[in-house]
């Protein structure tokens, strides 16, 4: 007993010098995981972020942090309020490559804030698509009161129809409001019986938008059966992005 003793300092050092050894390489390890942490949210934490919202992407610039090869986006967008006006905010996303070019300026992205600090955000990975599409309509309803009101908007989201149509006609009319260009679009719709009818309406267009909309061409339109005039074009510089 008297020998187990005498050694016991010897072993009591060894074990202090091992369990400083993994004391230091565990606040390593700790310093490595919550730097990757940071580098992954941007400091957000995701429990702050309550308020769910759309926003519409101003500029996407990529990070140097890479997960599984995939590379990491810092998206600027403007989030909508529930007043329908909007917030710069910022959120970080890793993506694949095939969905880089998803991340271009006016696409709509599903998002959640931090109520305290609006310029705390997260992606949404389960957004409430019907809440997405109401604060979108809010928004244009409000960023163009001229143009097809908030109830008509929805109303075109859940009980319109989509088709192709041939656009006959289109042009500015030198007026802008809010930064959008206002024109006048003419369209033309074939039904099943292979009549077709010509519907023109003023609206409100983005620049991104205009680069999509060229006479001749077939594009998609939603609208509420009975009511064509008041459709609006389906273009993929101005969809909302669910995944």
């Amino acid at each position: 007993m008297g020998e187990v003793f005498t050694k016991s300092p010897e072993r009591w050092l060894s074990i202090a010098i091992w369990a400083g050894a993994v004391t230091i390489i565990l606040a390593i390890v700790l310093a490595i995981v919550l730097g990757f942490r940071h580098l992954l949210t941007g400091g957000v934490k995701q429990s702050d972020c309550t308020e769910r919202t759309v926003g519409i992407i101003q500029s996407a610039k990529q990070t140097n942090l890479r997960v599984n090869e995939r590379p990491q986006f810092i998206v600027n967008v403007d989030a909508i309020a529930d007043d329908g006006s909007s917030f710069p905010t910022t959120v970080r996303k890793i993506v694949s490559f095939s969905e880089i070019d998803s991340l271009s300026r006016g696409r709509v992205v599903p998002i959640k804030y931090n109520p305290i600090d609006t310029s705390q955000a997260i992606w949404d990975k389960s957004p409430d698509r019907a809440r997405s599409q109401e604060h979108l309509a809010l928004y244009l309803s409000v960023k163009h009161p001229g143009d097809l009101s908030y109830e008509r908007r929805l109303d075109i989201e859940n009980r319109g129809v989509t088709k192709k149509a041939l656009l006959e006609n289109f042009g500015l009319t030198g007026r802008e409001e809010n930064g959008d260009w206002e024109a006048e679009a003419t369209i033309q719709i074939t039904d099943t019986h292979g009549e077709s009818t010509s519907y023109t309406r003023r609206l409100y267009v983005t620049s991104d938008e205009l680069d999509q909309l060229k006479k001749g061409m077939y594009l998609s339109v939603r609208f509420v059966p009975g009511r064509e005039k008041e459709f609006i074009f389906l273009l993929s510089c101005s969809a909302v992005i669910y995944e």
